[in-house]
């Protein structure tokens, strides 16, 4: 289904394609992209089915990411606050003592690195799909990690 020569593939069908994977730059909307382009080629051109398919897999993976990952965030966050509550156990100068001063920093920032790194790793994501877009434009194949897969079995050319 995928494996199809760039000289089979029409630069109509390698744009469709393209336009597909680029609809990752839109969050959650992004998604019909790639369905649109998948319900009005499927059984008609293998290159653009699959490459929508696989598209589609990987927005609602990006999707369901922060689903799972920025709840995790925000708990660690509000347990933070208590727990360098229960830590402040002050001197006499006022300042929290020893070993309790670091841990309340470390549990102070915490939240916050994780949520840049979060952003950081979803940025990178759609870098990717913008890459897959790009390769899949040129007409080389490109396969999503575990996606591909997935779309193979999914797909009508299958």
């Amino acid at each position: 289904m995928h494996k199809e020569s760039q000289a089979s593939t029409s630069e109509n069908d390698k744009l469709t394609a393209a336009l597909a994977h680029i609809g990752v730059i839109v969050p959650y909307a992004g998604v019909l992209v790639p369905l649109l382009v998948w319900l009005t080629h499927r059984k008609k051109a293998p290159f653009v089915e699959f490459h929508a398919l696989q598209a589609l897999l990987y927005r609602i993976f990006l999707m369901l990411i922060p689903v799972f990952i920025w709840p995790l965030i925000m708990i660690m966050a509000f347990l933070s606050t208590p727990t360098m509550a229960l830590l402040d156990n002050s001197g006499p100068s006022g300042e929290p003592s020893g070993i309790n001063y670091i841990v309340m920093t470390v549990l102070f920032f915490t939240p916050f690195v994780l949520a840049i790194l979060f952003l950081l790793f979803i940025l990178a994501l759609v870098l990717y799909g913008l890459i897959a877009a790009a390769l899949v434009y040129s007409g080389r194949n490109f396969r999503y990690p575990f996606l591909a897969r997935i779309a193979e079995r999914l797909g009508s050319h299958a």
